[in-house]
């Protein structure tokens, strides 16, 4: 029935809604890109333009909150949407990769049969550059994603979003196929939507210096600021993204109660990085 593959792609997408999208508790922030990318899905695609968009920009810049805020939008709106959080499912085959989301009739197969039904469809690839060759000596996962892409551009009526930073975008010899296609630029915070956040915090603007500003004008910077801020840090101390994470690293670790659970993650990381050959893992492996 076309009501249990909703149901399906709507717990396939579990990993891209579990990214946090917000400062601390209900402080969330609206970007723009959200709804350009809205937009571009309700509106008609020109018969001479393929199906994908691709939201780039540098690391930290916010890439998988808006992707999750689009989500969230879509599926209030009613269109089917799948997201797959590509650093999460590191698959040698769409095969495996459809195994893994559970979708029985494979993924093309499952969003060829809800377009029919619902006349329209999306899917969600994020942080695909995690699989590049700057991040990973693995191709065989990245190829298989690829070649899942092109397979599904010829589902009529279902588009395709790809978010990747700016330089994999450019410089990893597969992803830089998608260089030509319908983009989307991802910018800094501007001081308004910085005020927002500070505020809500407690933090006037003049105690932060332009430099702290301009620092905290990407997004991942403010989260880590968010993070370690305490009424007695010395924002004097913060001018630079290193002197975030030393207070991160200070207040997570350094000062951690439990010495063993530390350890873990470290050996958890490690393992990670080994097994996959990858630089990076996924966040949610960490966060128990």
């Amino acid at each position: 029935r076309p009501e249990k593959l909703l149901d399906k792609i709507s717990f396939a997408s579990a990993g891209l809604l579990s990214v946090t999208n917000t400062f601390f508790e209900d402080c969330h922030l609206e970007r723009k890109e959200t709804n350009e990318l809205f937009d571009w899905i309700r509106e008609p695609l020109p018969e001479d333009k393929p199906p994908i968009a691709v939201l780039t920009g540098k690391a930290g810049c916010g890439k998988s909150v808006i992707l999750k805020d689009l989500l969230e939008k879509l599926n209030e709106e009613k269109i089917p949407v799948l997201g797959i959080k590509t650093d999460l499912l590191m698959i040698d085959s769409i095969t495996q990769l459809s195994s893994e989301l559970d979708l029985t009739d494979g993924i093309k197969g499952t969003l060829a049969s809800i377009v029919e039904k619902y006349g329209k469809a999306v899917i969600l690839f994020d942080q695909i550059d995690a699989l590049s060759q700057t991040m990973s000596t693995d191709r065989k996962v990245i190829n298989s994603y690829i070649n899942l892409i092109s397979q599904l551009r010829l589902v009529l009526n279902l588009r395709i979003i790809i978010s990747c930073r700016t330089f994999d975008l450019k410089y990893d010899p597969l992803l830089r196929s998608f260089e030509d296609k319908y983009t989307i630029d991802v910018g800094d915070l501007n001081e308004e939507d910085i005020e927002f956040v500070l505020s809500g915090m407690g933090v006037e603007k003049t105690r932060v210096s332009k430099t702290l500003m301009d620092l905290l004008k990407v997004p991942l910077h403010l989260k880590v600021f968010c993070d370690i801020y305490e009424k007695e840090t010395n924002l004097a101390s913060l001018n630079t993204l290193q002197d975030l994470y030393d207070g991160l690293w200070n207040q997570r670790i350094l000062t951690a109660t439990d010495k063993s659970s530390v350890l873990d993650a470290i050996e958890i990381a490690t393992d990670k990085m080994d097994e996959s050959k990858a630089l990076t893992i996924p966040f949610a492996l960490l966060d128990r």
